[in-house]
């Protein structure tokens, strides 16, 4: 999934106005360090997007569509401790802290989505 912006007009020189889009950031599901087995949803932005709730709402859907609509039991998302913002997009997508684990040799925090069980019926 890809965020962008409505469009902001362009005024060249000669005072016309033409729309354009900007891409202000992503979000992806892949298998972790492109092995896996275990799938890590990501997510990145411009600087300029920071704070305004893109992340968390460009997220949801992928998070829903991987544990829902893929039905894989858990997604996986690795944060550098020091990024806050990332772990509050991640808590804000219901995703819970499992602690530290390393990553490309440095120590991140994991959260882990899981898939809920079904209710049972009778």
């Amino acid at each position: 999934m890809v965020v962008s912006r409505p469009p902001r007009p362009i005024r060249p020189p000669d005072g016309t106005a033409r729309g354009c889009r900007t891409l202000d950031g992503w979000v992806l599901l892949t298998p972790l360090d492109l092995a896996g087995p275990e799938i890590e949803i990501g997510w990145r932005l411009v600087r300029s997007a920071w704070g305004r709730g893109y992340a968390t709402e460009a997220a949801q859907p992928v998070l829903r569509h991987a544990l829902d609509g893929l039905h894989l039991q858990q997604v996986i998302a690795d944060i550098d401790p020091r990024n806050g913002a990332s772990a509050a997009v991640a808590r804000k997508l219901g995703m819970s802290a499992l602690g530290p684990a390393q990553y490309a040799g440095r120590t991140v925090t994991r959260y882990v989505a899981a898939q809920t069980a079904a209710p049972c019926r009778q």
